[in-house]
């Protein structure tokens, strides 16, 4: 190696030394050349001289060669580029923040809508109601003259639930929505073109079937309360029976009863409402009484007794409800006229104003006052039959000539006027206008089933049996 090529690799050559004995580093620049020399001649290496390691560094130097040039350069570029990414993932990384910024500020935390919901009261029309909670009358009868055809003002009940929905923002109203059945609401808002929008919705619902058995020892509606049913689940099924039971005086002990039937709940308004009864069975006097609700392969439901016959039948047994009968059909003492005569219909006493029923199906003949009859109903059925309701306090509304009734259907209170002792409905059967007694008839079904209709029912009703007795097992068992 020449002089001055020495010369420049001493003057770059640092030494550090790592004592094994102490465990640290110790800078040693006043070596020999010998010993730089030795260090700087394996660029780098580790020697270990007297008990020492001894680890060489070539220092950066003003004077270099054409190669050492190059690797300087080629080490600069790499640093540029490795600045130059480093730079790039700064400014990538805060971009990519400015834009999660940006999208917090773009899509702020909405607040709930607030619901404040109040019910109709007693006396209060719908257009009063809304005011009194603050909404502007012109708004008020363009919703009602809007809505037409979904809302009935006059039919809402006391007690129906109107909700206004409000935006937590500013305040202002959003939406009216008001209960018009129960599984039915109307609702109102303005869109975004400020366009006022009516719609009827679906209230969503859950349904339950539900299963009750028991013997009757006071009374159906006494001992099927005990059982846990609802009112309207025993006034349902005493109709659904009405055309062959009397439940005032055919009832005695040791008849009982087995019911299936439909609970409906709304989660939303958090109430309930008694659906149908898909099974009755009654044990009246050795004989029992079934109903079935079949839907036919058109569509149409209606209760079948066992053998696939209509329960229905042309007349119901009596029109009218916690009624006693007071006079039956045939020879007795006029309790005004002092002596016997036919009495060519049966009295049911009952408290003024009690509901009257039409008994069927038909035309009203008349509807007014018909000498010692009093206030008097006739109404005209099919096949020859007609009956007659007598000593009314007054006329349901609608009730007259030539108007059409269905069965069940309210015609009149009880009251007594004309020739009367008391309040009591004075009922007749005619048939091709003759007066017969009403407790000895019996009526054919309405509909019969038959072939595959017949074949279908038969096959439905082996299903709701099995299901019945595994209830009614579960029940006798205390499950």
């Amino acid at each position: 190696m020449s002089p001055d090529k020495f010369r420049a690799l001493h003057d770059r050559v640092s030494v550090f030394v790592i004592d094994q004995t102490q465990q640290s580093w110790k800078h040693f620049k006043n070596l020999s050349d010998g010993s730089k020399f030795a260090v700087a001649a394996i660029f780098g290496g580790v020697m270990t001289y007297g008990g020492l390691t001894i680890t060489g560094q070539i220092n950066p130097s003003p004077v270099r060669g054409p190669s050492q040039e190059n690797a300087r350069q080629q080490n600069q570029t790499k640093q540029v580029a490795t600045k130059t990414a480093e730079q790039k993932t700064v400014a990538s990384d805060k971009v990519e923040t400015e834009k999660t910024v940006t999208k917090t500020k773009e899509a702020p935390i909405l607040l709930p809508d607030i619901e404040k919901r109040a019910y109709l009261k007693k006396g209060e029309s719908l257009i009063n109601h809304l005011k009194s909670r603050g909404l502007e009358t012109a708004l008020i009868y363009n919703v009602l003259n809007k809505a037409k055809k979904q809302l009935n003002p006059r039919r809402l009940a006391i007690g129906t639930p109107i909700t206004l929905i409000y935006d937590a923002e500013n305040n202002t109203l959003k939406k009216l929505v008001i209960r018009t059945a129960f599984t039915k609401e109307v609702t109102a808002s303005i869109d975004q073109e400020n366009k006022l929008i009516i719609d009827e919705v679906d209230i969503k619902i859950t349904k339950e079937r539900r299963y009750a058995e028991g013997d009757i020892k006071e009374s159906l509606y006494i001992d099927a309360k005990a059982k846990g049913l609802p009112d309207l689940a025993i006034h349902n099924l005493t109709n659904l029976y009405s055309y062959d039971i009397d439940f005032q005086r055919d009832i005695r002990p040791g008849s009982s009863f087995k019911i299936s039937y439909w609970m409906h709940t709304a989660p939303k308004y958090k109430d309930q409402e008694v659906g149908a009864i898909d099974y009755a069975e009654f044990s009246l006097h050795k004989q029992n009484f079934y109903a079935y609700l079949y839907t036919d392969s058109k569509g149409k439901r209606d209760y079948f007794d066992e053998k696939g016959h209509s329960v229905r039948k042309a007349l119901l047994k009596t029109p009218i409800d916690s009624a006693r009968i007071s006079s039956r059909f045939g020879m007795r003492k006029h309790p005004i006229l002092g002596y016997s005569k036919p009495h060519r219909g049966i009295d049911f006493a009952a408290r003024r104003g009690t509901p009257i029923k039409a008994s069927g199906k038909g035309v009203v003949e008349r509807a007014n006052w018909y000498g010692a009859y009093g206030r008097y109903i006739r109404i005209r059925h099919s096949n020859g039959y007609a009956t007659a309701y007598a000593h009314l306090n007054r006329f349901a509304k609608g009730i007259k000539k030539g108007r059409t009734v269905q069965q069940g259907d309210i015609i009149g209170y009880v009251g007594t006027t004309g020739r009367s002792t008391g309040p009591h409905l004075h009922y007749e059967v005619l048939k091709n206008n003759t007066r017969i007694n009403p407790s000895q008839l019996k009526f054919p079904a309405e509909r019969q089933l038959k072939g595959a209709e017949l074949k279908n029912f038969h096959s439905y009703r082996q299903k709701v049996s099995l299901m019945v007795d595994q209830k009614s097992h579960k029940t006798a068992l205390g499950q």
